[in-house]
């Protein structure tokens, strides 16, 4: 049965620069809210992506601006090492969501990334794979709760993060079930792989945020027509 609440689709860019992210919000800027952008070091990461050079990042001042950011709100997916480094600094590209990878540190890291996160009114996920010990996810979202921070989380639907256009994992269904059953109202997102062939899986599954990045930019068609067909099939 559907998890009946708003289900919503976020276009998820991996940009190699920056003008990756203004060129594919330019395609789809009026039929999106909530644009996902993936920052990856290249050391949590196989690969690195924008803002990193060479394992660093510019210190972002609080005049940058985000393409269109007057029509979108951003949330960043921080495949990066010990988040809690860049978080003062990427602060000022002006976030309203920030997903943390509770691989990325030890559990001290991620709190104290998910309370610098909150300290910016910014909202914080918690990101897990199909791998991933679900016990430790659920005690840091009890620790958080306790600190009146009341994270979303992000399945990824994919082995290996920090790429696009590889195959589903089929592993992903039974941790959406998972997860759901725990936490009836939890925001739930799948991240990766996300297609045509599969969206209705994972709504049924426990999903109501939905990250397409390849199936929506990988082609050369449309990306706005193919956001609305996804969405025509919800």
């Amino acid at each position: 049965m559907k998890y009946m609440k708003t289900i919503q689709i976020v276009p998820a860019i991996l940009p190699n620069t920056f003008k990756d992210i203004a060129d594919n919000i330019i395609r789809i800027e009026n039929s999106a809210k909530v644009v996902q952008i993936d920052i990856c070091d290249g050391k949590f990461t196989s690969s690195s992506t924008w803002p990193f050079v060479k394992g660093q990042i510019p210190v972002f001042n609080d005049d940058f601006e985000m393409p269109s950011w007057e029509k979108v709100d951003f949330e960043l997916d921080l495949m990066v090492q010990k988040p809690l480094q860049y978080i003062d600094n990427l602060k000022n590209l002006g976030f309203s969501k920030g997903v943390l990878h509770i691989a990325s540190d030890d559990q001290d890291g991620i709190l104290s990334a998910a309370k610098a996160l909150d300290k910016y009114m910014i909202s914080v996920g918690l990101a897990v794979t199909n791998d991933t010990d679900l016990e430790s996810l659920y005690t840091l979202i009890a620790l958080l709760e306790a600190e009146s921070i009341y994270p979303y989380v992000q399945v990824m639907g994919i082995k290996e993060i920090g790429k696009q256009g590889q195959p589903f994992d089929e592993r992903t269904l039974l941790t959406l079930k998972t997860i759901r059953e725990k936490y009836p109202s939890l925001d739930l997102q799948v991240d990766g792989s996300v297609t045509s062939n599969n969206i209705n899986n994972l709504v049924e599954a426990g999903a109501t945020r939905l990250a397409v990045g390849s199936w929506l930019f990988g082609v050369s068609s449309s990306a706005s027509d193919r956001l609305q067909t996804l969405k025509s099939l919800l």
